[in-house]
């Protein structure tokens, strides 16, 4: 993989069911198809060659929008969670999940959520918080909140994104984008890349 910018995200998920984690390399914009393209180098290779190249049918994106892994619809397959933070038509944080099936060319869901537009004081993750085997979807607010905390506000799977199962302050003060969120179930494992010397990881559990 050549040397990327601010044009790419990259996620961890086994696409090929062999039991390594490959690397979900996502370009976001200034794309060949014109499209947002996703690129899967293999880790049972360590990372030195591809097993998917593919454009999607989402068209190009840019900062508004966040991308996350998981099976929503209980295929065995990692669909891809493309989360459009502002300018959206149904003035929510709106979600729109391409099926990892379908090699991301065919939606699964579009939808409004019960979150209002955000900006890039939030990230987002999924995992199963209410443990009934359907994905949620976590909302971290990491400033400018009310509590003068990072919040955690968790959207319903199950409910298609529509209700909250948990708006919460946590006991971390106020985080910037040194941080990055990892949500696993009932525990938020939250990465500071510059700490004091070093990389520091805190786990809250929520």
């Amino acid at each position: 993989m050549h040397e990327t910018g601010d044009n790419w995200e990259f996620l961890l998920g086994d696409y090929n069911h062999d039991g390594h984690l490959d690397l979900y390399c996502i370009n976001k914009r200034d794309t060949g198809s014109k499209t947002t393209e996703v690129h899967i180098l293999s880790g049972a290779s360590q990372y030195k060659n591809f097993i998917l190249h593919t454009d999607t049918k989402l068209h190009e994106t840019d900062d508004n929008w966040k991308f996350c892994l998981g099976d929503f619809n209980g295929d065995g397959n990692l669909d891809l969670f493309c989360i459009a933070r502002k300018c959206t038509g149904s003035k929510t944080t709106e979600v729109h999940i391409l099926s990892g099936a379908s090699n991301f060319h065919t939606f699964i869901m579009n939808t409004g959520t019960g979150l209002h537009e955000t900006d890039g004081n939030w990230d987002f993750g999924v995992s199963d918080y209410c443990g009934n085997g359907k994905k949620d979807l976590y909302c971290i607010a990491k400033r400018n909140t009310g509590s003068k905390k990072t919040e955690v506000h968790v959207l319903s799977g199950s409910s298609n994104f529509k209700n909250f199962v948990l708006n919460t302050s946590t006991d971390m003060h106020e985080t910037d984008d040194d941080y990055l969120f990892y949500p696993d179930g009932n525990n938020l494992y939250m990465v500071k890349r510059r700490g004091e010397n070093s990389t520091e990881v805190h786990i809250l559990n929520i």
